[in-house]
């Protein structure tokens, strides 16, 4: 489960991973969908080989991200958040 996580907003969330904004323009079709950061992590990740954790592409496309450093910008925190 996710329920580790902080309850932190959508917006709060963003600038974690990405200090510098770019991010922030996903955060209006993923905040339309999830209330929380668990929510996300509950439907789109899971645990690949060597429990290496895997975000669905349908994370991506439900959110609009296209460029290959955003996608990996969430795959890194994801995967230096425990579940």
């Amino acid at each position: 489960t996710w329920a580790k996580l902080p309850a932190q907003s959508i917006e709060s969330w963003l600038s974690e991973i990405d200090a510098t904004g770019g991010i922030d323009v996903y955060r209006e079709a993923i905040s339309a969908s999830f209330a929380s950061v668990a929510e996300v992590a509950a439907k789109f990740v899971t645990d690949g080989l060597d429990s290496k954790k895997v975000v669905s592409p349908e994370f991506f496309q439900s959110a609009g991200v296209k460029k290959v450093g955003h996608k990996r910008l969430f795959e890194k925190w994801f995967a230096e958040h425990p579940s």
